[in-house]
């Protein structure tokens, strides 16, 4: 399944304390710059090579001979001018450009790399998953916070999307008694790894307050759901209640992000139900941008002038107006998020997952509103159909909505 990583990038990745964390921060940054520049993806470019400024600042102030340091600064100095290079060329969407001054950054590095010992080029940094600022440079270690486990730093290469590539793990669902509309049913599932061991809570990278969602949706896509399994009984197995509101039988997608690979996967299932209604195809009335939900109005726009195309990202609005049509500026928060989009293409194959600008929300006491902004990228053309969860006066609220992606 596509997906959105929605894993936040540490501060302490933009101020590197050793020679070690400089180095893991530059690996992982330029590797996540190559997948980028390899899916064309250029002005998410930006994003992970000022990630490396820090580092070669850092690598700069380093120790070396004193018949080193001329040719030291003239290499960090020539490393920070092509950082500054590649990001101007991706901002201008030359992607030749781009991956030329790239491949240049890469040679430099190597001739900086000389300057240190191969075991701190290469050295991993582990880091708490509750507290990533919390750090060290040897594995096996534990949190001074928290005592969890430290595990292997990751950066996802991109904030938007996620390619899907082959899945870390695999799961089975099932429910405890025939779905019927309007009655509470337990959904028992077990998840492991590709290698058969059961995926715990531990092996799992926390989002938006949860170790995995489980998003529903019933075949006729009228009712939609996002639920958040809890631990069973035993390891790898799980649990969670919902309500159905249809007849019809529904699409799960279990939404999970390995410690492992610190990228968002979506695992699918289906759920009969009573009645096997025909799955209606998001698309066939055309555009639906305006949803009127309990009385309130959600206008969705998109910045920028033509088609929303596949490939590119646009900023993607939505105004949220009252029965009177003023502002509403009340939204309240909900699984650390003002919103929650959920978008499905035509045959429910490919999921996107989408959340306001501006980082988690830790305070349930902050309102906002009247416009939620995302960053939308379509990685096909098709109609998608999205899903908006607000929370207001207590209440979640869905309207939905349907985007045509051009070629």
């Amino acid at each position: 399944m596509d997906g959105w990583a929605d894993v936040p990038v540490p501060a302490r990745l933009l101020n590197p304390a050793s020679v070690e964390e400089a180095w893991n921060v530059i690996r992982l940054a330029t590797a996540n710059v190559e997948r980028l520049l390899v899916e064309e993806r250029l002005d998410e470019v930006t994003g992970q090579m000022v990630l490396c400024s820090p580092a070669i600042r850092l690598l700069a102030k380093h120790g070396v001979a004193l018949e080193k340091q001329a040719e030291m600064d003239a290499n960090t100095a020539l490393a920070f001018g092509r950082i500054n290079l590649v990001a101007r060329e991706s901002m201008a969407g030359n992607q030749v450009g781009a991956a030329n001054v790239f491949g240049e950054f890469k040679k430099g590095l190597k001739l900086i790399e000389g300057a240190f010992d191969e075991a701190l080029v290469k050295g991993e940094v582990y880091a708490c998953l509750e507290h990533p600022e919390s750090v060290a440079t040897v594995a096996g270690t534990k949190c001074e916070m928290c005592a969890r486990n430290r595990v292997a730093r990751r950066i996802p290469y991109s904030g938007i999307y996620v390619k899907p590539g082959e899945p870390t793990m695999r799961w089975e669902l099932k429910a405890g008694s025939k779905l019927e509309r309007g009655k509470e049913v337990k959904l028992m599932m077990t998840v492991k790894g590709v290698d058969g061991a059961p995926v715990t809570l531990s092996d799992l990278v926390p989002t938006h307050g949860a170790g995995l969602h489980l998003i529903l949706v019933d075949q006729g896509w009228t009712d939609f759901q996002h639920v958040l399994p809890v631990a069973g009984k035993s390891e790898g197995d799980y649990e969670v209640a919902f309500t159905p509101k249809s007849d019809a039988g529904y699409s799960a997608w279990l939404g999970v992000v390995p410690v492992a690979t610190g990228l968002q996967e979506y695992l699918k299932a289906e759920l009969a139900g009573g009645v096997q209604n025909a799955v209606v195809q998001a698309g066939e009335n055309g555009e639906v941008l305006k949803c009127v939900v309990e009385g309130y109005t959600f206008q969705t726009s998109f910045f920028g002038m033509g088609k929303v195309r596949k490939g590119q990202t646009r900023l993607m609005r939505i105004q949220v107006t009252d029965a009177a049509g003023q502002p509403v500026t009340q939204l309240e928060p909900m699984r650390m998020a003002f919103a929650h989009v959920a978008g499905f293409y035509e045959g429910g194959e490919t999921m996107l997952e989408l959340h306001p600008q501006g980082g988690d929300v830790v305070d349930a006491s902050l309102r906002y509103g009247p416009t939620l902004a995302f960053k939308f990228y379509p990685p096909q053309a098709g109609s998608i159909r999205l899903f908006c969860e607000v929370k207001l006066g207590g209440r979640v609220l869905t309207p939905a909505f349907v985007v045509s992606v051009e070629e």
